[in-house]
């Protein structure tokens, strides 16, 4: 697969590359023009690269401390056996209402048939 992707890519880059000698020339002089300034990006507006530096170093530890806070939530639930098991109180509402919030609705419309049976917890 691996093969035919890149023989896709490589009939892509024969079929854009122009046959004239000449403007094959101006598209490699229009490619280092571009490429030198890309890399010299940071030379020309140093505080945004400053500014993206620090934006990327924040995304990066916000990042890690988030797989290795999940990390621990997926290993204290497995250690515990409570893994992805549901229990009685995860099915019921929030916050228990009163028999004026209610108005016309029953206790079992609150529970409705498509939730499925509670698991049970041996």
């Amino acid at each position: 697969m691996q093969v035919i992707r890149f023989a896709i890519l490589l009939a892509a880059v024969f079929i854009l590359v122009p046959a004239d000698s000449e403007q094959r020339e101006h598209l490699w002089q229009q490619s280092k023009k571009a490429a030198a300034w890309v890399m010299t990006a940071c030379k020309r507006n140093p505080q945004t690269c400053k500014q993206a530096n620090k934006a990327w170093s924040n995304f990066k530890d916000k990042g890690a401390r988030s797989v290795a806070m999940l990390n621990e939530m997926i290993r204290l639930q497995v250690s515990t056996g409570n893994f992805l098991r549901f229990t009685e109180h995860s099915a019921r509402p929030a916050n228990p209402l009163t028999t004026q919030d209610k108005g016309t609705l029953r206790q079992a419309d609150f529970f409705p048939k498509w939730r499925g049976h509670l698991p049970s917890i041996n």
